[in-house]
Order: C-alpha cells, then structure tokens, then sequence
C-alpha cells in the first residue's frame, strides 16, 4: 500500500529527533527530507530528580544534561555514582514525543 503523499507535514514533540528523521529516511529519498522548519511553540525539556540524588548527582559529574546522564547510565548505579548502593540502579525515562495525551476539562 502506498503512503499518503497528501501528508506534508511532521511535527515531532521535539527537536532532537530531527536528526533521527533524517536518517531513517535517507535511503528513500534524494533530498533532505525536511524542506523548512518552523517552531510552533517552546516546550523546554524538563529533568526531574530528587534533590538528594540531584546533588549527588552534580557533585559527580558537575551538571545534569544528556552528555552526564549517559556517563551515569554506563555505570553500576547509584553506588557508583554517590556511594549510594540503597538508591539502587540509575535509571533514565524519556517520554514518547510521537504520542501524547490530551486531558479533557471535567
């Protein structure tokens, strides 16, 4: 079956899976996939951690960003991280920018 060709239009809910886009359809196209790019609205992504681990955290490795979470990820866990081997493994999550749920006022 062949795709839709009317369908012009791919809004990811973030920027960094733009070059994902790109490589995964680079072998089925000629050009770049994307023509232009627009933003349609700022949507900051948000790290959350409890303020013990957090602190243990930037004391290791100085600041949260995607760099120092992989750094984390590689290790054995919190033990490693902060001597903390009640804290149990270092985990990660990231939401799905392709699906989203909406919330109906009651």
């Amino acid at each position: 079956m062949e795709s839709d060709r009317r369908i012009h239009i791919f809004a990811p809910a973030s920027g960094l899976y733009k070059e994902g886009i790109h490589q995964t359809i680079q072998g089925e196209v000629q050009r770049r996939p994307i023509g232009s790019e627009q933003n349609v609205a700022l949507t900051p992504l948000a790290f959350v951690m409890f303020q013990d681990r957090y602190d243990a955290f930037v004391k290791k490795y100085k600041e949260l960003n995607f760099k120092t979470l992989n750094e984390a990820a590689k290790t054995k866990g919190w033990d490693e991280i902060a001597g903390k081997p009640e804290w149990g493994p270092f985990t990660f999550t990231c939401a799905n920018p392709t699906e989203f749920t909406t919330v109906s006022p009651r």
